[in-house]
C-alpha cells in the first residue's frame, strides 16, 4: 500500500472528476442537470497541484541549485511523463469519435488534426492554436504553463514566495477576476494578454502552495481525539458545503470565490491527516478510485459534445446520460490499458534503439 498518498485526497479526486463529467453533460442535454456549477471542482485540482508542487520543492530545500533552468524543465518533465500516454490515447479516441459522429470527410479530419497540433503538444494555453478535440485538458495545459513560472521563483526565493508574493499575488489576481468578470468560469476567454483560465491557474496553484505551510503547522501538533473530531466536523462541513453549492445553478457567481477558500480549508485539513477519520481512506480501493479519475477526466468530454450528432432525438435524458457515462467509462478503461502498454513498451524500444546505435 502506498502510504505517501493521502487516501482522502484520492477519494475527492474521483468525486470531483465525476462532478465534472456530470457538468459536461450539459453539451448533450442542456443546462437542466445537477452540478451545473461543477466547474468549481477544477479549483480543487489546482489547489492540490499547487500543494504537491510545494511539497516537491520543499524536499529539495537543502539541495544546492546548480542549474535552475534544467531543474525546472526536469520538474515539468516529471509532471508530463506519467500522464502523457493517457492524454495521447484519449486524444486518438476523441479524434476518431468526433470524425465519425460528425461525418467528417478525410479533408475535414485532416484539418482537425492539423488544428490540434498545439493541443497534443500541450502548448495551446499560450494562446496559439485551438483545442479542437479534448477541451477538458485545458486544466493540464494551464497547470504546466503556470508551474514553469512558479517553480523557479519558489525554488530561488522560497520564503518570500510562500509568505508574501504568492498569497498577495493570488488575492490580487482573484480580486481582478472578481471585479472584471464576477466569476471563475469560461477559462477560454481571452483577457487581452492571456486566457482567463491561466490567471485562475496561477492564482490557485499559488494558494495550493501556500496551503503547504498550514498543513505542516497542523502536522506539528499531537491533537487529542476531541480536537480531531472538531477538525473532522469542520472538514466535512467544507466538503459537503462546497459540493452542495456545485449542485445548484446560480445566476450570480460571486459566491464561487468564497467556495474556493472553503475548498482550500478542506484540502488543508485532509492533507494534514489530523482528522479522526483520516486512516479510513488509506486503502487500495480508494487509491484505485484516485488512479482511475485521471483517465475518466481526459476521456469523456468529446462524448458529451458529439453524442448528440448520432443519438436519436427521441431518447430521454436518463438514456442519454447512461450512454454518455457508459462511453466515458469504456474509453477510460481503454485509455488505462493502452497507456500502461505504452509505458511498458517505451523502455524496450529505447533499449533496442540504443543497441542499434552501438551496432
Amino acid at each position: 500500500m502506498n502510504t505517501k498518498r493521502i487516501g482522502e485526497i484520492e477519494l475527492f479526486r474521483f468525486i470531483f472528476t465525476i462532478i465534472i463529467i456530470i457538468l459536461h453533460a450539459q453539451y448533450l442535454m442542456g443546462t437542466d442537470i445537477p452540478f451545473i456549477s461543477g466547474s468549481l471542482a477544477v479549483e480543487f485540482f489546482f489547489i492540490v497541484s499547487g500543494y504537491l508542487m510545494m511539497a516537491s520543492i520543499t524536499r529539495l530545500q537543502d539541495k544546492t541549485i546548480n542549474n535552475l533552468a534544467n531543474e525546472t524543465v526536469g520538474f515539468i518533465w516529471k509532471k508530463i511523463y506519467p500522464i502523457y500516454p493517457e492524454i495521447l490515447v484519449s486524444f486518438i479516441i476523441g479524434f476518431v469519435f468526433k470524425s465519425i459522429a460528425r461525418s467528417y470527410s478525410i479533408v475535414d479530419s485532416v484539418k482537425m488534426f492539423m488544428g490540434s497540433f498545439f493541443e497534443i503538444t500541450l502548448l495551446q494555453r499560450t494562446g496559439i492554436g485551438e483545442i479542437s478535440v479534448n477541451s477538458a485538458i485545458w486544466y493540464i495545459h494551464s497547470m504546466l504553463l503556470c508551474m514553469l513560472i512558479l517553480y523557479p521563483l519558489i525554488r530561488k526565493f522560497p520564503q518570500m514566495m510562500q509568505k508574501v508574493v504568492m498569497p498577495v499575488g493570488a488575492l490580487l489576481l482573484l480580486g481582478w477576476l472578481y471585479q472584471t468578470y464576477g466569476n471563475l468560469l469560461s477559462p477560454s476567454v481571452w483577457t487581452g494578454f492571456t486566457f482567463k483560465g491561466n490567471i485562475r491557474a496561477i492564482a490557485e496553484l499559488s494558494l495550493g502552495a501556500v496551503c503547504y505551510q498550514f498543513v505542516d503547522y497542523l502536522k506539528s501538533f499531537n491533537f487529542n481525539n476531541g480536537i480531531k473530531i472538531a477538525l473532522t466536523v469542520i472538514k466535512w462541513c467544507c466538503w459537503t458545503g462546497s459540493i452542495t453549492y456545485m449542485y445548484f445553478y446560480f445566476t450570480d457567481h460571486r459566491g464561487d470565490f468564497g467556495i474556493l477558500f472553503v475548498i482550500m480549508l478542506a484540502v488543508i485539513i485532509s492533507f494534514s491527516t489530523q482528522s479522526i477519520d483520516a486512516p479510513i481512506y488509506q486503502n487500495k480501493f480508494v487509491f484505485w478510485l484516485g488512479k482511475i479519475s485521471f483517465p475518466l477526466y481526459v476521456a469523456h468530454i468529446y462524448f458529451a459534445r458529439n453524442l448528440g450528432f448520432i443519438l436519436p432525438a427521441s431518447l430521454n435524458d436518463a438514456a442519454k446520460m447512461s450512454i454518455y457515462f457508459a462511453c466515458s467509462i469504456t474509453a477510460a478503461l481503454i485509455v488505462t490499458l493502452a497507456a500502461n502498454g505504452i509505458r511498458k513498451l517505451t523502455p524496450v524500444i529505447k533499449e533496442k534503439f540504443q543497441a542499434m546505435k552501438k551496432a
